[in-house]
């Protein structure tokens, strides 16, 4: 397998810094199956890591993303980047997103932990809500104000765990420039999210026995499992999620 049309893409950070990625076309191997899926492009970030793509674009696209993830391309905190219809297009998102709340967590609020590490709400469960120390990875924003997360999650922890706190913390999302989905039509933009606090408790035997997501392992499992008893020894304990 032979490397052709390398390109490299450098960018200064705010230090000075330069950083290089870069990516090639590869050849498909002789001989495989012309029904197997194969990625005509590598690309390989400043990290060293490498990684496939489907296209030269896509490439493009991936290393843009890496250069705002580790602050190469900075975003603006106070949204001043975005464009006059971007503008109105955000604040009508962050007003359905604002709208949503109050209650529950939303995907894109922030949980501060225990030992004081800031995570962020991924994922919204029945009882519980997943979260990524992955503060700012990939959160979409749509116009009914739903926030998604594209990522790893850590695993769930109870809303009943979750107290709120008065303060709040910029969070970064994107959305499509000027509400058109496409390759590489993600803009960023941040606004104001909420922060919760995990703050663990013991439950009796018979709370734990009636939360609900014991009767939802009692339901899949049966009341007897292991796999139940073990849930509700956590809840009792106070070390569910830990």
């Amino acid at each position: 397998m032979t490397q052709r049309d390398l390109q490299t893409i450098t960018l200064k950070d705010p230090a000075g810094i330069e950083h290089s990625c870069q990516y090639w076309l590869r050849e498909r191997p002789a001989g495989m199956d012309p029904n197997t899926s194969f990625d005509s492009y590598l690309y390989k970030l400043s990290t060293g890591e490498i990684f496939s793509h489907p296209s030269a674009h896509g490439c493009q696209i991936m290393i843009k993303q890496h250069f705002v993830a580790i602050g190469a391309i900075v975003i603006p905190d106070d949204n001043s980047h975005l464009d006059d219809r971007d503008t109105l297009i955000w604040a009508e998102n962050v007003a359905a997103f604002n709208a949503r709340g109050p209650g529950r967590p939303r995907v894109g609020d922030f949980l501060e932990m225990p030992c004081g590490l800031m995570t962020r709400i991924c994922m919204n469960h029945d009882d519980g809500a997943q979260t990524t120390r992955a503060l700012l990875a990939s959160y979409h924003m749509g116009s009914s104000g739903h926030a998604s997360y594209s990522g790893g999650l850590d695993p769930s922890q109870l809303y009943d765990y979750m107290k709120l706190q008065p303060e709040t913390k910029r969070g970064r999302f994107w959305f499509f420039h000027h509400r058109a989905p496409g390759a590489g039509r993600g803009v960023e933009a941040w606004t104001d999210c909420r922060i919760f606090k995990l703050e663990r408790f013991k439950m009796t035997q018979d709370q734990a026995h009636a939360h609900p997501s014991t009767r939802s392992k009692a339901r899949c499992w049966g009341e007897n499992d292991s796999i139940t008893l073990a849930h509700m020894a956590e809840l009792m304990n106070g070390t569910f999620g830990d």
